[in-house]
């Protein structure tokens, strides 16, 4: 394959805000149907953390979720310690490397 001329370059900068999931985020977390088959999946982890055994944090830039960290409280609670699972960036991000580079600030 043959590739054009680089005609410059531009730095994207995104502002994003880390909180909970809200109900409202269960569709959107299915990433554009990537997740469709896990919904049950999404919705249990969600009643998890409406119960306190969960926390879903979402990473989420101009209204749409493009990180996220599911931590359950209850699976390791015996032993003192959470289980953090359902770690994922939204694919197209992974090239800019933002979770990687970013720090956040209170």
């Amino acid at each position: 394959m043959e590739h054009s001329e680089d005609l410059g370059r531009i730095e994207v900068t995104l502002e994003i805000a880390v909180r909970s999931c809200v109900e409202e985020d269960l569709p959107a977390l299915e990433w554009m149907g990537l997740f469709s088959a896990h919904r049950d999946i999404i919705r249990q982890a969600f009643e998890a953390q409406q119960c306190g055994d969960a926390l879903m944090l979402l990473a989420v830039t101009a209204g749409f979720p493009v990180g996220q960290v599911w931590i359950d409280f209850a699976r390791r609670r015996s032993e003192g310690a959470a289980f953090i699972w359902g770690v994922r960036t939204f694919h197209p991000l992974r090239m800019v490397q933002w979770l990687s580079s970013s720090s956040i600030s209170g």
